[in-house]
């Protein structure tokens, strides 16, 4: 029996890096993304062994999110030993102070990709793996659920619920039968487009933006391909869901050699 891995925003940074370090043969990889994966992501997961998939659907867009919920409820038909979902798909935009947002939309649609979305689909997933015995969740969370970025107000409230959501939820999996293993993960400072984004910013709206300047100029930020391995490392860990909230950081201090 397969197993299936499904990764949301899986086209570039940490879900392309993750679609990459989890393949190996029996194992399904599910990509989810707006346009499609790049052909090398596919590729270099296909020749280690991986059966994939891709979903094109904008999970900011109430349609987008039925598209890959009828795909979990079509996935978990198969008979599987193991089922996992990755929620890493998200924005940081509005990146500004309140009261200085340009585009009014802005705020609902990073509330319905960072939010919402990983709502929706984690009720979809548990009502459609129903009976498969290792199911787990995981959430891509951010040190900003927990401290606040003057210009991230929106990025840290969203986080922040998304924690909230995981301890609930963890807590209700554990009263019920074969119930699945929940994790919201903050995988530090990595190299990505977001990263990019940030070193872009208007330092009067993103005051911290030297910061993170430096953090790229002396070479502290992690690569995509390095945080995967990390972040896969964990969530295959007989110690995953034990804490429904956790920073990557964290745990490779107490728990090196497992994620090495």
């Amino acid at each position: 029996m397969t197993a299936a891995y499904i990764i949301t925003g899986a086209s570039r940074g940490l879900g392309a890096a993750l679609f990459t370090a989890l393949a190996a043969p029996e194992r399904q990889l599910v990509g989810i993304a707006r346009e499609g994966l790049p052909a090398e992501v596919v590729q270099q997961a296909q020749e280690k062994g991986a059966i994939t998939e891709q979903i094109a659907a904008d999970l900011s867009t109430a349609s987008g999110v039925q598209t890959v919920a009828a795909a979990l409820h079509e996935l978990a038909i198969k008979p599987r030993r193991r089922c996992y979902l990755i929620h890493n798909a998200g924005t940081l935009d509005p990146m500004a102070f309140a009261g200085q947002w340009d585009d009014p939309t802005w705020v609902a649609r990073s509330i319905a990709l960072n939010v919402s979305a990983p709502m929706q689909l984690t009720d979809a997933f548990l009502r459609a793996t129903v009976g498969i015995p290792d199911r787990r969740l995981l959430f891509i969370s951010s040190g900003a659920a927990h401290h606040p970025y003057p210009g991230w107000s929106v990025y840290g409230a969203s986080k922040a619920a998304l924690d909230q959501f995981a301890r609930t939820v963890a807590l209700e999996q554990i009263m019920v039968q074969e119930g699945a293993r929940v994790c919201a993960l903050a995988p530090g400072v990595i190299d990505t487009d977001m990263q990019k984004q940030i070193r872009a910013a208007d330092s009067e709206q993103f005051p911290q933006r030297e910061r993170f300047i430096s953090l790229k100029q002396d070479g502290r930020l992690q690569s995509p391909a390095e945080a995967a391995h990390r972040v896969a490392a964990w969530l295959h860990h007989a110690a995953f869901g034990e804490m429904a909230v956790l920073d990557l950081r964290d745990i490779m201090l107490s728990t090196a050699s497992a994620l090495e």
